[in-house]
C-alpha cells in the first residue's frame, strides 16, 4: 500500500477494502500485503508494516497512484510537512489536509526507490492536478504526483483532453 487511513481494513474509509473487493479474485492473498491499523502501538502498525515490506526488499517494484484533485499522491501533499519528510520507507501523517486527518503513507523517497511509476488522472475533476503535473514551473513540492516523473520507467494515464496553444 502506497498510504492508508488509520482505520480498520474493515472500514468503508480504508483503502485496502477497496482494493481488495477489486483484486481478491485476481491476485492471490498471499500476496496482498494489508496495513494493519494497531490504535494500541505508539506507530499506530506503521513500524510492523515497514518490517513487513522490507522482508520483500522494501522498496516497490511498480508504484500506482492516483493524484488527487490538488496533484498529491499517497498522503504526500502540496507544500505540506509530508512532501518535505526524508524517511527511507514510510511517514505518519497527523495533518492531512483532506480528510480523515490521520493516515500512513509510503514516503517520497520509498516512492523515488520504484522500479516503475504509474500515476491516473481521472475525471475532470483531475484535470487542474494534470496540468499542474505538466507545469514546468511547478516542482513535486507543489505537485507530488511529479515524483512518479522522477521514478526511470513511468507511465501516465489520463482521461483529460488538453487544447494545445498554438503559436502565431
Amino acid at each position: 500500500m502506497a498510504d492508508e487511513r488509520l482505520v480498520t481494513i474493515e472500514s468503508k474509509e480504508s483503502n485496502f477494502r477497496l482494493l481488495n473487493e477489486v483484486l481478491n479474485s485476481i491476485i492471490p492473498k498471499e500476496n496482498l500485503h494489508p496495513f494493519i491499523y494497531d490504535k494500541d502501538s505508539n506507530s499506530f502498525g506503521i513500524k510492523t508494516y515497514e518490517e513487513e515490506i522490507k522482508k520483500y526488499g522494501g522498496n516497490f517494484d511498480i508504484v500506482l497512484v492516483s493524484a488527487g484533485e490538488d496533484g498529491h499522491i499517497a498522503s504526500l501533499f502540496p507544500n505540506h510537512p509530508s512532501i518535505y519528510d526524508n524517511s527511507k520507507h514510510y511517514i505518519f501523517v497527523d495533518n492531512s489536509p483532506k480528510p480523515p486527518v490521520k493516515r500512513m503513507s509510503a514516503s517520497k523517497n520509498m516512492i523515488l526507490r520504484s522500479k516503475i511509476g504509474i500515476v491516473l488522472f481521472y475525471r475532470e475533476i483531475k484535470r487542474e492536478a494534470y496540468l499542474k503535473f505538466l507545469n514546468m514551473e511547478l516542482d513535486y513540492t507543489a505537485c507530488p504526483a511529479k515524483l512518479v516523473s522522477e521514478i526511470p520507467e513511468s507511465y501516465v494515464i489520463t482521461d483529460s483532453k488538453i487544447e494545445e496553444k498554438k503559436c502565431v
